[in-house]
């Protein structure tokens, strides 16, 4: 339920009903209560100071007056209401506002002062219902003083499609009103699976929307029809006479999107009665809410000495190359180390390397004679700290990155987002309800529909030769342990090899995994037996595997991934066989980006 509501006021009719609602609202729920308004930056034609002080100081006197008499209106409801005046545009400044604290709904009235509008949103609250980090409850002119009796929620099995159930049961409760839930066939299914597979899937939908309806004491109907979904939604509410609907921001296709879709921005634009489009409020808007701030960075003149101790000591992944300014020319990567740096090995085996072996490494690179500006990226992608996250998954998405420098409004440095920093986040967005992993594939829903197929194995009885030539013929550095049946015992990777080699064969295995030598070349057994025959696959792996099931939801992928800390799962089907691998990459673009082209 929302506990922390802000009323936009400006003193128009629309903004005094939304005042009264949002009164009404914080009253019923025990909810906080914050009234603001904002004094929009002066024309360009107010020319001198005085006149802009003039402007300023009769703004500040109406805005005291509406704030005063709505003080009091709450404070009659026992409310004690905080009243806040901002400055600047008003969209950006209610945006901002209710970004500072964690509020959970905005409500404003459909229109300002100006009656061009009609029946459509005015431009302030379009833009609000459009980017708002929140929830937004557009009110309608229908009565002061009158709330919501019969209330419409569109039921599509998507997250925020059972967040807006579970808030219009609540809400129902409020207000002691019947809930009605519209769920909408579009078209024909993107995958031609007949009919039925439709009904069925609104079946179960339903049944289980009743189910909760009945746990809350709330009176539900559901219906089913075929159509556009906004069109569906808005003339099914005028059927039912409905005072409110609630829709969630975004359906299937791109359920985390921080921009509010087409269908629920229609509805809010067309509907005869008030809307709530309802947003988690955990999801952050602009790149500098998830970014790592704490960054570390390095100068186009170090060593690749001084680069890779800065990213052993640090545990990282990669620096940024900066220059005296603090301007991104370039970053270096495990990957840019591998191929220009001449590392030989990724940097999570070199730290498992013993201190002579590290050595090795280090006076290989130091007689290279390079610097951060030989092995770096030149001239890498960034994005501004201002710019919203959906722009910076885009980007990682769609060139395969794993990381962005962030830059301020001068072009320097002041973060990295990763592809890490957005699914943690995403792991604490709203949980879909049980019925919705059974929807049908119009967008990816399961790890089985956005795993990469191929997977590395070997059988349990493979001699460790077999299982280095493995690893070394895959870029993944790993492979899997299946036994006669085709299950999945374990996990074999390169560490694993060298944590078992004796000390007096590691030297040579080192070579062999940097790609220095063949293991022909390099001689001898490399994975010496400690028993009395030559080890196994069995002997190797590592017994734990990280694994999902095929139809694992995605946003459980998303939670197993960062919770474990690891950046790719086996998948495995039925029967416990590995039928694929997932990783951050497909996670991360099946959810956030439109149409996804899984490769790679």
């Amino acid at each position: 339920m929302f506990k922390h509501l802000v009323a936009a006021l400006d003193g128009s009719e629309s903004s005094l009903r939304a005042m009264d609602v949002a009164i009404d609202m914080a009253t019923r729920a025990g909810a906080s209560l914050d009234i603001v308004s904002v004094v929009e930056e002066a024309p360009r034609y107010v020319a001198t100071r005085e006149e802009s002080a003039e402007e300023h100081s009769t703004a500040n006197a109406y805005y005291g007056r509406l704030h005063e008499d709505a003080i009091r209106r709450a404070q009659r409801h026992g409310l004690s209401p905080r009243a806040r005046l901002l400055s600047g545009h008003e969209v950006q400044a209610l945006i901002d506002y209710v970004c500072t604290d964690g509020y959970d709904l905005l409500v404003v009235g459909h229109s300002g002062h100006s009656g061009v509008w009609g029946a459509f949103l005015g431009s302030t609250a379009d833009k609000l219902v459009g980017h708002a980090p929140c929830s937004v409850l557009v009110t309608r002119q229908q009565g002061r003083g009158r709330m919501f009796k019969r209330i419409l929620v569109g039921l599509d099995g998507s997250p925020l499609g059972h967040l807006a159930l579970e808030s219009a049961l609540q809400l129902a409760k409020l207000w002691d009103a019947r809930v009605y839930a519209v769920s909408v066939a579009e078209g024909s299914p993107a995958d031609n699976r007949p009919e039925i597979a439709w009904a069925s899937f609104f079946e179960r939908m339903q049944a289980a929307a009743m189910a909760e309806a009945l746990v809350a004491g709330v009176d539900l109907e559901v219906v089913t029809r075929r159509g556009h979904a906004a069109g569906v939604i808005i003339d099914q509410a005028r059927r039912e006479e409905c005072d409110l609907i609630l829709v969630g921001a975004t359906g299937h296709e791109r359920p985390w999107s921080p921009t509010t879709g087409g269908t629920a921005r229609k509805v809010a634009n067309e509907a005869h009665c008030a809307v709530l489009i309802v947003r988690h409020p955990t999801i952050a808007r602009k790149v500098h809410h998830l970014m790592t701030r704490d960054v570390v960075s390095t100068s186009p003149t170090a060593t690749t000495v001084e680069v890779v101790d800065l990213l052993i000591r640090r545990g990282i992944k990669a620096v940024p190359v900066v220059d005296g300014q603090r301007r991104v020319v370039g970053i270096i990567t495990g990957g840019d180390l591998l191929t220009r740096g001449h590392l030989g090995l990724r940097l999570s085996v070199q730290r498992d390397l013993s201190p002579e072996e590290f050595g090795s490494q280090i006076r290989a690179l130091e007689g290279s004679g390079q610097t951060a500006r030989d092995v770096m990226t030149p001239n890498p992608l960034t994005v501004g700290s201002e710019a919203a996250l959906e722009e910076a998954v885009h980007l990682m998405v769609s060139r395969k990155l794993k990381r962005l420098p962030v830059t301020d409004e001068k072009g320097r440095l002041v973060g990295v987002i990763s592809r890490t920093d957005v699914l943690r986040h995403l792991a604490g967005a709203p949980e879909p309800p049980p019925e919705a992993h059974q929807m049908l594939p119009i967008r990816a829903r399961t790890v089985g529909q956005v795993m990469a197929p191929d997977v590395p194995m070997v059988a349990s009885t493979a001699l460790a030769e077999e299982v280095l030539r493995k690893i070394l013929d895959t870029p993944l550095r790993r492979v899997v342990v299946i036994d006669d049946a085709g299950t999945a015992l374990g996990i074999i990777d390169d560490r694993d090899l060298l944590a078992y080699a004796e000390p007096s064969q590691r030297h040579g295995l080192v070579r062999v995994l940097a790609g220095l030598v063949s293991p022909q070349q390099a001689g001898g057994a490399l994975i010496p037996s400690r028993t009395s025959g030559p080890p196994t696959a069995v002997d190797l792996m590592k017994a734990h595997i990280f694994a999902l099931r095929v139809d694992t939801p995605l946003i459980e992928a998303i939670r197993q991934m960062v919770t474990q800390r690891v950046k790719r799962m086996v998948v495995l089907d039925a029967e416990g066989k590995p039928v694929g691998i997932v990783d951050r990459r497909r996670l991360l673009q099946s959810l956030v980006a439109p149409d996804p082209d899984i490769t790679g």
